[in-house]
């Protein structure tokens, strides 16, 4: 990617304005849909979705408007900031609701570093201040970017503006790979290790859960994805563009696909569906948790949590003491120790 002199070859292609409306009416669409989820299941939690969905959505509108005026620059810089940064949101939502997930189905026995490699209180911390970084980071980049296009120097300075406005916006998406790789590998452990818990030990009695953390995992890997396309489309010079950052197809298969099809995975598999209220509310109530681990009584079964009005307004959930039976203990294998 290199500065563009030339306001008509901003996007260093000719932009389709079928595929813009298309990606509008879609990205539309699927807001529409989260937003109805958001406030119908109440996962007030889930509140970084809402903000990247819009921010997502706005970015395309004015995609379409800067495809139907070439010239235009500030168009043009807004739709690629909020391209550039609606998945951050995203991401953090991802972060946000696996972290309220491992909090609710881990045993209170099991909720240590040794077996899940960072405690329940701080996986949503750790990862959220992780992503932050990566966003403030992308900010302060694409900022330099669009103030090398807006400023009145010299094209040698322009150039030197725009280039290291680049370097730090590679920074910041190398940031975001890394703190998806990390986040990856701790989600896929705790899918595994958690098969070799007995039952009986688990919070829930219904393994349902499950499909909420693999949908977690799968929308970090489409995010990671799009985040690797968009380090690979910043590399080249003006003499010899980078192939990625001259063909428009790539752009709608790297970065527009994996996002629409990741608010499609969590509109299908909604948190607000899967976790109890206690755990999609905004902030959690400490104390209730505390007092639902110490009071002795039976494990909950989901239905009694979702999609059951019969139960009316779900109450703090009861720990059960985990037990393993000394054959599962012997399964785990020493990588995978939980």
């Amino acid at each position: 990617m290199a500065l563009v002199t030339d306001p008509s070859q901003l996007y260093g292609y000719e932009p389709s304005m079928p595929l813009a409306i298309i990606g509008i009416i879609l990205f539309l669409g699927v807001t529409l849909i989260t937003v109805i989820q958001f406030f119908h299941n109440k996962t007030w939690c889930f509140w970084p979705m809402i903000i990247g969905a819009l921010i997502e959505s706005s970015g395309l509108i004015a995609r379409g408007v800067s495809v139907g005026n070439p010239k235009g620059l500030n168009v043009f810089l807004l739709q690629y900031l909020a391209i550039i940064l609606a998945p951050s949101w995203i991401a953090a939502a991802c972060y946000l609701i696996f972290g309220r997930l491992v909090w609710w189905v881990t045993p209170s026995e099991r909720q240590n570093f040794r077996t899940l490699w960072c405690s329940p209180r701080f996986i949503t911390l750790f990862f959220i201040l992780f992503n932050l970084s990566s966003f403030l980071v992308q900010l302060w980049g694409v900022s330099a970017i669009g103030a090398s296009y807006s400023s009145n120097d010299t094209k040698g300075e322009k150039e030197r503006g725009f280039n290291l406005g680049l370097k730090i916006l590679k920074l910041g998406l190398i940031l975001q790979v890394v703190c998806f790789g990390i986040f990856a590998f701790i989600s896929a452990r705790f899918l595994v290790v958690s098969r070799y818990w007995n039952k009986s030990s688990f919070r829930v009695s219904d393994g349902r859960w499950r499909r909420l953390g693999y949908i977690i995992h799968i929308a970090a890997g489409l995010i990671m994805l799009r985040a690797i396309y968009r380090i690979l489309e910043f590399t080249g010079s003006h003499e010899h563009p980078n192939y990625l950052y001259s063909h428009e197809w790539s752009f709608w298969i790297f970065d527009a696909l994996p996002i629409f099809v990741v608010f499609l995975l969590f509109s299908a598999v909604h948190p607000g569906h899967y976790l109890p209220r206690d755990f999609t509310r905004l902030v959690l109530n400490g104390k209730r948790l505390a007092q639902s681990k110490i009071v002795p009584s039976r494990r909950i079964h989901m239905d009694q949590w979702v999609g059951n009005p019969a139960h009316g307004e779900p109450q703090p959930f009861p720990i059960e003491p985990a037990r393993q039976s000394n054959v599962s203990r012997q399964a785990e294998f020493s990588f995978f120790r939980g």
